[in-house]
């Protein structure tokens, strides 16, 4: 959880809590890293700032090599004896965010990051990873919701240790390409698939049969349009918006609607697109460019699109792993660009 203190007199709880007897181990500086003393305030909290008094709070704890640059993560994400630090007046975590005020900050903090140069991605198949391309955080519980808040805060916090984080087993997230097939990251996380990493439905009803169909010239334009749009975007929730920027961009083919899964209808009847079946084991494997338009469905009622970039990710206001279901869902239509 992040925190952030206030006034004075809401330092003390905190330090006797630190003084309690929890056992904290000894953590060394970590190399590279600001050291006590070199404290950079916008790496402390999301919600208030960092105030002065928490600031020399954080430099007189030399003696337990408190690094600013993860001061929160070492002392909110160890073990403890038994203690707890119990509420402290003035002081605020994510716990106090209404869940819509969750929601637009973990859409501002996922783009903050992107903007920075960290950008991230949902473990293939989980609910994060449909949230996220959606901007539908509906399927995620409220405790699922703070956890993810959590993740991209200390992100935010270790910009320049990202692998620290992602190495967590619950890592729900984690830098753009490291997701591996067997689950888990290249940093060893995200292996424990519950929770806010817990898996997305499996995939129920008709399924399309086919083939991953050849590419085009065209759809190599396209799928080179729509990354540098995604790159540019870095949101989440505007995946309608990024894909029909694309194609108007790269195919001149206006897009209208306010959901995704209105591009179906007009994507067909545009003349530019030729429709085919392809099994979702398949849309991984699809050619740049081939369009991916998800129906609305319950669970997602806006239904979902993508550009597929031709190695397995797809391109929409942001990037990431090809769906291959959504929310269970396997209810798309995939559109090839053709040339000529």
């Amino acid at each position: 959880m992040s925190w952030y203190v206030r006034s004075p007199q809401d330092l003390a709880p905190l330090e006797a809590w630190l003084n309690g007897g929890l056992g904290l181990p000894q953590q060394p500086v970590a190399p590279g890293l600001p050291v006590p003393g070199a404290v950079d305030a916008d790496q402390f909290s999301t919600l208030g700032g960092l105030s002065p008094e928490l600031q020399a709070f954080a430099t007189s704890h030399a003696r337990m090599e408190l690094d600013p640059s993860l001061m929160w993560s070492q002392i909110f994400d160890l073990p403890s004896t038994g203690r707890d630090l119990g509420p402290l007046s003035g002081v605020q975590g994510a716990d106090d965010l209404s869940r819509e005020e969750l929601e637009a900050a973990i859409e501002q903090i996922f783009g903050e990051l992107h903007a920075e140069g960290l950008p991230l991605e949902g473990r293939p198949n989980s609910n994060v990873q449909h949230a996220l391309a959606t901007g539908d955080f509906s399927g995620l519980s409220a405790e699922d919701l703070v956890s993810l808040f959590d993740l991209l805060d200390q992100y935010r916090q270790n910009q320049n240790n990202a692998a620290r984080i992602a190495a967590q087993p619950h890592a729900a997230v984690a830098p753009r390409g490291s997701w591996g097939p067997g689950g888990t990251n290249s940093y060893g996380g995200g292996g424990t698939h519950s929770g806010v990493n817990g898996s997305a439905p499996a995939p129920s009803g008709p399924v399309p049969v086919g083939p991953p169909p050849p590419g085009s010239t065209t759809g190599e334009a396209l799928a080179h349009t729509a990354e540098q749009v995604a790159n540019r975007m870095g949101t989440t929730g505007w995946c309608y918006r990024g894909a029909a920027e694309s194609i108007s961009q790269s195919m001149g083919v206006q897009l209208t609607g306010g959901s995704a899964y209105m591009a179906a209808d007009q994507i067909a009847a545009s003349g530019r697109f030729q429709e085919v079946e392809v099994s979702p084991e398949n849309l991984t494997q699809l050619p740049p460019g081939a369009v991916v338009v998800w129906a609305q469905t319950d669970a997602s009622p806006h239904g979902h699109i993508s550009i597929a970039l031709g190695d397995g990710r797809e391109a929409s206001d942001h990037v990431q792993n090809q769906l291959t279901s959504l929310r269970g869902s396997t209810n798309y239509r995939v559109f090839v660009p053709t040339d000529g």
